[in-house]
């Protein structure tokens, strides 16, 4: 399962690493989100690893500029 902008780098990490998991998700959508329009704007965010028994760990940071 994979929830929300999740960047394409971070889904092969995932099926390469095959942890004991059951999706990515990114909880809001972060400015530099495709489709949205803030020029070069980015703001900080992270990438949740969500594991089978339901708790989530951070699995990638993007910082803010």
């Amino acid at each position: 399962m994979i929830k929300g902008g999740v960047p394409a780098r971070d889904i092969r990490r995932l099926l390469k690493g095959r942890p004991d998991a059951i999706g990515l998700a990114v909880p809001e959508i972060p400015l530099d989100f495709p489709g949205m329009d803030f020029g070069d704007q980015r703001e900080a965010h992270d990438i949740f690893l969500i594991r089978k028994n339901g708790l989530t760990e951070v699995f990638a940071s993007y910082p803010s500029d």
